[in-house]
């Protein structure tokens, strides 16, 4: 329900939720100049401190001349609402120059404030050897980093591609971990990127600095469950092996690749990794034989032994550790124990991953297909009857999965929230409900000792049925695996601002957090990570922002081509798609595909929002033949950049339609040959703005507290990460970005996108060159 509410003539928004006011009071307020506005918060934080500064202060407001200043609506708590009006009432003058009268005074403060900080000793870093970089953009990326962390702040550094980003985060924790700032942790989304990382420091040279690495007991094999499988397997000729398989763990599971990660984390006894496992495995299970967290001392097995000792290691470790942002996470969740050492500073790359690696490690995960294999192995094992507790949990486990399964059919690759009432009906829920009970309810039968990952099962389980009894205000979500469509549940909380925050608290030696992409345009137009700092729960007083560093090659080479006056209009995509209008959308797009790649002088990457979209347009060129690679729901995207470079690697010029993680993670780059010979990626396409990308339970809080903002901010930053795509290294030539997305035309109507629609145009106004691209119109009689 919403209520409107007159208070001199300003119009206050209340939003009502079950009968309470929420924190959420809209008011539209006059807005002073303030030239002190930091790029880490919003126009609407920075007028509440402002405010707030002078309240505290105990300021009386006074007649103030507002009829020339620009104005905003701004969210207001009903407290501070409630103090503006007393002070706007006793000084009688109305509220919006009660506003800017105070804010006034509060920028005062601020400043007088700002300049007794400037005055205290700062410790600054050291004047900047050029001889160490190989550009000025690099030398600035370096000192800001530096600087930051010199006054142990938590500073936001944004580099673009090709900037050497890697390597300056290891010249700064090899720096952080001399000035006795140990241990230093690293900290990176992925294996790859940790490994690409530790390479870096080594490169160094620098033997003062001990550097360790640890990973997950996931990357390593359960080598008692594998080898008990492999001793029944000779027994029951119905078990599937590999003689890879069977030849590697007889050899004592040496590691295939010692250069790997896992094996240099685990060193000199490197063992049982799971990336040699799963390289073996044709018919085999190979993530049936992953081992869980909870490897204990070593005392079982070798795997075990393995891992414990590379624990020890890392928690001894003075210097530099480096692991995975899951990792990172996982060892504030158990309070610096056992994992990884208590963090004095920490380097984030990949920083805007990292909220969603913190989500992950504190949501429960349940794979229904896990949970079958185990019980089937324990009854094998155990030689019991169908009666027994394990056989009724199967039945239960099968029931479950025949309830979920066409659930997620029908959902075609997205999410299902499953707890969500708007999403499921009353009964259907109901069902999953008393299946899980029945599960979980089994779980703690004596009769079931012994049961591989049953802690696990129990947790997940409990989890699951805190969410879908609304115990908890955690989404309860459905999923399909990626390769063969298994269904699995997860329940995780709608904020981990706690967890985060704890991080934060815990690295009192400063933080680098460390991407491509942590700026998005603002509402003035300008670059702001308000809304990544937001997300990070990064506090306003600990964050420092140094510019923004980009090569200015990343914006140079390419020829940016939008849709024109008289075209835009065609390519619109449809608000819904049951009318024909999308078959028609995907007609006129498939059509300017065609045309680009036609003319591509290497490869096209089409960066899609949707599979239906990737089906649609590789049905339409499917007179490109062998050139198309199309990205399907339920595989993993790995496989498509391998299938991309081999068509390339035979003289195609192939043509990827992508979704989700085609925009963020993937270098489709040919790095064999000199940059101007480099045709692998020549034209990237984007169909339609990427909007609603992110539907984690921490996203849709902060759509249910904010507002549209998040997802405007969210496909800002999505859109530029899209588009840094193409430029991967300088020196390439014929480089063509096309947007296709009609929506961003000015004379496009487009309610309550006007901000993204903005932000987009004035993102693509840093490339010099621009063209519209009115002759795929022409060329296809589009008009």
């Amino acid at each position: 329900m919403v209520t409107s509410l007159a208070l001199s003539e300003c119009t206050i928004w209340i939003f009502i939720t079950r009968g309470n006011v929420t924190m959420a009071l809209h008011i539209r307020l006059p807005l002073i100049e303030s030239p002190s506005k930091s790029a880490a918060e919003n126009i609407a934080e920075h007028y509440r401190h402002l405010l707030f500064l002078s309240l505290e202060a105990r300021i009386q407001p006074r007649p103030f001349d507002v009829s020339g200043l620009k104005t905003a609506p701004l969210r207001l708590s009903d407290g501070m609402l409630a103090r503006l009006q007393k002070a706007a009432t006793g000084a009688d003058v109305d509220i919006k120059q009660a506003f800017a009268s105070l804010c006034s005074e509060g920028l005062a403060l601020h400043e007088a404030q700002r300049t007794a900080a400037a005055t205290r000793l700062t410790p600054m870093a050291a004047p900047v050897d050029m001889g160490r970089f190989k550009s000025i953009q690099q030398a600035a990326f370096y000192r800001g980093m530096l600087d930051g962390l010199a006054g142990k702040k938590i500073v936001f550094c944004e580099g673009s591609t090709g900037l050497g980003k890697g390597r300056v985060i290891a010249m700064v924790a090899c720096e952080q971990a001399k000035a006795g700032k140990t241990p230093v942790v690293i900290s990176a989304p992925s294996l790859a990127l940790v490994g690409q990382l530790y390479a870096e420091v080594v490169a160094l040279g620098d033997d003062t600095v001990p550097v360790a690495a640890v990973v997950g007991a996931s990357e390593f094999v359960d080598d008692e469950a594998l080898l008990l499988y492999l001793q029944r397997a000779q027994d029951d000729p119905k078990l599937p092996v590999d003689e890879g398989v069977k030849d590697w763990a007889e050899d004592g599971g040496k590691p295939l690749n010692p250069k790997a990660i896992a094996a240099i984390a685990a060193g000199v006894s490197a063992a049982w990794l799971m990336d040699d496992l799963r390289s073996l495995c044709d018919v085999m299970p190979a993530e049936d034989f992953s081992l869980s967290e909870d490897a204990g001392t070593g005392a079982r097995s070798a795997a075990r032994a393995v891992v414990h000792a590379m624990r020890e290691r890392a928690k001894n470790v003075q210097g530099i550790v480096l692991c995975s942002h899951m990792m990172l996470a996982a060892a504030q969740r158990t309070r610096w124990k056992g994992t990884l050492p208590m963090p004095k500073c920490i380097l984030l790359d990949e920083a805007h991953l990292f909220e969603s690696a913190v989500a992950r490690v504190n949501s429960v995960q349940l794979s229904l297909f896990s949970m079958r294999v185990s019980l089937k192995r324990y009854i094998a094992a155990h030689e019991i009857g169908p009666s027994s507790v394990a056989s009724q949990m199967l039945r239960d486990v099968g029931r479950l999965g025949e309830i979920l399964q066409p659930l997620g059919d029908s959902a075609n690759g997205a999410t299902v929230t499953i707890n969500d009432k708007g999403a499921l009906s009353g009964p259907v829920r109901d069902s999953i409900t008393q299946a899980v009970e029945s599960i979980c309810s089994k779980t703690t039968s004596r009769a079931l000792e012994g049961l591989q990952h049953l802690p696990l099962y129990q947790a997940a389980l409990e989890g699951v049925l805190r969410g879908m009894r609304e115990e908890v205000h955690d989404k309860v979500r459905l999923n399909l695996s990626a390769v063969r469509g298994y269904p699995s549940i997860d329940s995780g909380p709608a904020s981990v601002r706690v967890q985060l925050g704890d991080i934060w608290s815990t690295a009192e030696g400063g933080v680098a957090l460390v991407s491509a992409t942590l700026y998005a345009i603002g509402e003035d137009g300008e670059y702001h990570c308000d809304y990544t700092r937001s997300a990070l729960g990064v506090p306003l007083s600990r964050a420092a922002t140094p510019p923004p560093v980009r090569e200015p090659h990343i914006v140079n080479i390419p020829t940016v081509h939008t849709l024109s006056a008289s075209s835009y209009a065609d390519f619109v995509p449809p608000e819904r798609s049951d009318d024909g209008g999308l078959a028609a959308w995907h007609s006129r797009v498939s059509g300017a595909i065609g045309r680009i790649a036609q003319d591509a002088r290497g490869g096209t990457l089409v960066l899609c929002t949707a599979y239906e979209d990737t089906r649609a347009i590789a049905k339409n060129l499917q007179d490109f033949g062998d050139r198309i690679v199309a990205q399907k729901p339920a595989h993993r995207f790995s496989a498509y950049v391998t299938e991309f470079n081999a068509k390339y690697a035979a003289g195609l010029r192939p043509v990827l339609l992508g979704v989700g993680v085609a925009w963020t993670g993937v270098d489709l780059v040919d790095g064999g040959v000199p940059a101007a010979e480099d045709w692998m990626l020549t034209d990237l396409v984007v169909c339609r703005l990427p909007i609603n990308f992110n539907q984690s339970s921490t996203m849709r809080a902060r759509v249910a507290n904010t507002g549209i903002h998040p997802i405007i901010s969210e496909a800002l930053l999505y859109f530029k990460q899209g588009i840094g795509r193409l430029i991967r290294r300088d020196g390439v030539i014929d480089r063509n970005i096309w947007i296709l997305d009609g929506r961003i035309h000015p004379s496009h109507s487009w309610p309550g996108m006007v901000r993204l629609r903005a932000g987009v145009r004035r993102m693509l106004r840093d490339y010099p060159k621009r063209q519209e691209a009115d002759f795929i119109l022409q060329a296809l009689e589009l008009r």
